[in-house]
């Protein structure tokens, strides 16, 4: 984006979006999560209820069946036949009857002895029978109700007519359990495809009525119902036998199911509001985060523009000062321990990137002037060595002469067209590497020839020490116009009688090329500076050939062109030059 101000509110704002739907999503899930497992322990509450709410029906359901067989039982009614009532009149009887014989000695023996005539009476057999037990016709809508009479023997002694043509049986399994089971043991069967009952099974006594005979001069005494044995106070009398029965009472478990069916469809419409609640209130909360985000990034939106002006303030007071700097002022006229922390190594920057412009700006000047200066005296020479050949005839020789001078002059002024022209491509980007193979050795041995014949014309001694190289992949030009400067710079600036040593050799992987000379070395302050364009460590010196101070900033081009390094280490006895460019191994 081109506005920083734009960016921080764009950036800004999808930090807060993320944070808040973060924030939110964390606070829906949480809610979420409480709510279900609240909505889950509620609806396991229903369930328990429901369960607890269905055993109670069916245990009020076979309640009411066993109050119902408890009334069945008063039906049954077990009676003995009293012989002992006879008198003794009344034995007579007996001869004529089959095996009366048999039964007139214990007929005198119980009228006679009468403990003996209970124990005899205790040891006959009951015979049971059922008064009245039919079941009456159930009303529209209501249940019906069926029920069966079993003797010990598992014989059936009467049964409901609504069973039809449906029977109960009483198998072994289940007449254990109605044995085990004081209170009836509970079951439910279908008596036909499309006809389910609750049944119970219960063992227990009938009722005693009284004997079919009895003596003739003892009044009938009331009916008393006789609980079972079990209740019976004190121990039964010796030899007494009760008599058992199981009874089977059984209802349609239509009013059961309806009353079942019903409490499912209550704990479905629980945990149906159950689920609806929990989803109107997360639908609920869904709205309300969704409202918090949206006023709060509304709100945001609204201040963060306000307040990220007012932070870009500072940024705002460094532009205007930036814009205040012209080519007469190059000083930013700002304070910087006003601005924030960040801004104020840009402002130093910015402050130390002014200053070196304004020195190059100067350097400029002045090389403009110098190079002016220089121009002008060998067009000087030129135009004056032109005007003396033009006043006068002359001879052949003398214009022969004259003319080299001239060619000398265009020949110094040529050397800095080329040098400004090359300094001119390399910020243009337009100068390019034509690399090949390069036998540095060869190459630098030739650069020595070059320069050696100028040394020797100022008594300079120049040793060369070239190590055995290999070829290296370079330009040859650029290189030997880095050598050729260097070398120039070591005789230009050396004392007379002095030595300059040339080194080629391979160190670590590097081509590294040292120029070593006796002259009068560099100042410290001067040493920073020697590679940037127009800067002559000694303004005053003037040399024969042409110094602008731009030789060693067009070596150092090259030098990064070509991908290598280039240093300096000086002192009062002299310089030196070093080079190195990574080889292949």
């Amino acid at each position: 984006m081109k506005s920083i101000r734009l960016s921080l509110i764009v950036y800004f704002l999808l930090l807060l979006g993320c944070a808040l739907g973060g924030v939110s999503w964390f606070v829906y899930q949480t809610a979420s999560s409480a709510l279900h497992a609240k909505e889950a322990g509620n609806q396991e509450h229903l369930r328990t209820s429901y369960q607890a709410d269905c055993e109670k029906t069916k245990a009020s359901f076979d309640r009411r069946l066993f109050e119902h067989a408890l009334g069945l039982r008063r039906k049954a009614i077990a009676h003995r036949n009293h012989y002992e009532s006879l008198t003794m009149f009344s034995a007579l009887g007996w001869v004529g009857m089959p095996d009366g014989y048999l039964s007139l000695p214990v007929h005198f023996a119980q009228g006679l002895y009468d403990k003996l005539g209970g124990q005899l009476y205790f040891r006959q057999p009951w015979e049971i029978r059922v008064e009245s037990a039919e079941d009456m016709p159930p009303e529209k809508d209501e249940p019906k109700d069926f029920f069966q009479f079993y003797n010990d023997k598992g014989r059936v002694l009467d049964r409901s007519s609504s069973l039809e043509e449906s029977w109960f049986s009483l198998d072994a399994s289940i007449r254990t359990r109605a044995e085990e089971q004081k209170e009836g043991f509970f079951d439910t069967v279908k008596i036909n495809p499309d006809l389910t009952v609750r049944r119970v099974t219960w063992k227990t006594f009938p009722r005693f009525g009284p004997p079919l005979i009895r003596r003739l001069w003892e009044p009938t005494p009331p009916f008393v119902f006789n609980p079972p044995p079990k209740q019976a106070k004190g121990p039964p009398p010796r030899g007494f036998v009760p008599p058992v029965i199981f009874i089977q009472f059984a209802r349609e478990t239509k009013n059961l199911d309806a009353a079942l069916a019903k409490l499912e469809t209550k704990l479905n419409e629980d945990l149906a509001k159950e689920e609806a609640e929990t989803a109107r209130t997360l639908a609920g909360l869904r709205t309300r985060l969704w409202w918090i985000f949206g006023l709060t990034f509304l709100a945001i939106v609204a201040g963060g523009a306000f307040l990220i002006r007012l932070g870009l303030t500072p940024l705002k007071r460094l532009s205007e000062a930036v814009s205040r700097v012209s080519e007469k002022d190059f000083r930013l006229q700002i304070d910087q321990n006003r601005l924030p922390n960040e801004l104020r190594p840009i402002a130093g920057c910015l402050a130390q990137t002014l200053e070196q412009l304004k020195r190059a700006f100067s350097r400029e000047k002045q090389a403009a002037a110098d190079i002016s200066h220089e121009l002008r005296t060998p067009l000087a020479a030129l135009m004056t060595t032109v005007e003396v050949a033009l006043r006068k005839p002359r001879k052949p020789e003398e214009y022969q002469e004259i003319l080299e001078d001239c060619r000398a002059s265009g020949k110094q002024m040529t050397q800095l067209v080329e040098k400004l022209l090359a300094l001119a491509r390399l910020d243009a980007g337009a100068d390019t590497l034509r690399v090949r193979e390069v036998d540095v050795a060869n190459l630098a041995g030739q650069c020595a020839d070059v320069v050696r014949p100028l040394a020797e014309a100022r008594g300079i001694k120049m040793h060369v020490r070239i190590a055995d190289l290999s070829t290296m992949q370079t330009d040859p030009d650029k290189l030997r116009e880095v050598l050729t400067n260097l070398l120039h710079n070591a005789i230009e600036y050396n004392r007379p009688d002095g030595s300059i040593d040339l080194a080629v050799e391979r160190q670590n992987g590097h081509l590294c090329l040292e120029v070593r000379d006796t002259g009068i070395g560099i100042a410290p302050e001067a040493r920073e500076h020697i590679f940037e364009r127009f800067f002559r460590a000694d303004p005053s010196r003037h040399a024969d050939t042409l110094h602008a101070g731009i030789g060693l900033a067009i070596v150092k081009g090259y030098v990064d062109l070509m991908g290598g390094t280039i240093g300096v280490e000086s002192s009062a006895t002299g310089s030196t030059f070093r080079v190195e460019f990574p080889v292949p191994s």
